[in-house]
């Protein structure tokens, strides 16, 4: 689909209250661009309600039709993977910005952020017919963007991802919330929250299949070379995540804090200054330090996932369609 040039175009965000759905609001409000019109709408079965975006309040639809969404220039899919496919699947008018590829691994569809996608890429696809676009895990955009950036030799790498809250979306932060004041307040036992979010660690057989997926990811993004042995955890966070991976000694290794340096989406912190998840909330670009010892390199990150996810969704949005209406159509 072509943008009408005449006009600015219409979006829609689907998933507007979810975690990510309301940073892309946010962006899209705070960044000015796209500004045709932007419909915001709540996943099938939940309740309608509104988005802040700044000093706006912006309300939300129910989205029960999905031909609604053949009225935008674009669509941002903020929503689980079941729902998604359903409008991949009914939606034909706009570009589809697929954010539910996140959590499985590629399929023959080739992933695309800002950095590692170029952009005359990215414009080719749309310009043969290409109307989907899939957004990969933020983790898997940073450790294959950091491994570019480094020019780590090709080998095996360990890594470690810990998951805060938003990473499941409202819902998951919901289930903290109150798990975390039931405990505190005495409502509820230890014993039967074990398995829960609050006060707790955890790594089971899900986390260790997202964990797979975004190490295929990363290596669809241009690291295939690099065999990734990645652990991923849940922790009590409501909001940010961290990431950990630990890089052999490489001749060149004296080098890799200039790279970091001014490598896109990457701030490299002081020598010996400490970074918390809580420190990147909000952050455009993932807050890393280097740490070389004797034989090795951690490199530690702490990002907003769901920040960084919108970025990645809107910077296709902005180069996929006008940010200013074009030239009337003569005649």
């Amino acid at each position: 689909m072509t943008a009408d040039l005449s006009r600015k175009p219409a979006l829609a965000v689907v998933g507007a209250t979810g975690a990510v759905g309301s940073q892309i609001v946010e962006l899209v409000k705070e960044r000015q661009v796209l500004a045709g019109g932007l419909k915001l709408y709540s996943r099938p079965a939940a309740n309608d309600g509104r988005v802040e975006a700044g000093e706006l309040s912006l309300p939300v639809e129910v989205l029960d039709d999905w031909s609604a969404l053949n009225r935008a220039d674009a669509v941002f899919l903020a929503v689980a993977e079941a729902p998604a496919r359903e409008i991949l699947a009914a939606v034909r008018g706009p570009l589809l910005i697929d954010l539910s590829a996140a959590t499985r691994k590629p399929g023959e569809r080739p992933l695309v952020a800002p950095g590692l996608t170029p952009r005359q890429t990215l414009v080719a696809r749309a310009a043969s017919g290409e109307r989907v676009f899939e957004v990969p895990h933020p983790a898997a955009q940073l450790i294959a963007g950091a491994l570019k950036a480094l020019a780590v030799p090709p080998g095996m790498v360990g890594a470690t991802l810990l998951l805060g809250a938003s990473f499941g979306g409202r819902a998951r932060m919901d289930r903290l919330f109150e798990e975390s004041a039931n405990l505190l307040s005495g409502r509820a036992e230890a014993d039967r929250v074990a398995q829960g979010y609050a006060f707790n660690a955890v790594s089971g057989p899900a986390e260790q299949e997202l964990a797979a997926a975004i190490a295929a990811q990363a290596a669809g993004l241009g690291v295939q070379d690099h065999q990734l042995a990645l652990r991923t955890a849940l922790v009590p966070l409501l909001h940010g995540a961290a990431l950990a991976l630990h890089l052999a000694e490489a001749p060149d290794a004296d080098q890799w804090p200039a790279r970091l340096g001014v490598a896109p989406g990457f701030a490299l912190a002081q020598s010996g200054a400490g970074l918390s998840a809580l420190d990147a909330v909000g952050c455009q670009a993932a807050l890393c330090s280097l740490d070389r010892q004797s034989g090795a390199t951690t490199l530690w990150a702490v990002f907003d996932g769901a920040r960084l996810a919108a970025l990645s969704a809107v910077w296709i949005a902005e180069n996929l369609l006008p940010a200013e209406p074009g030239p009337a159509p003569s005649g």
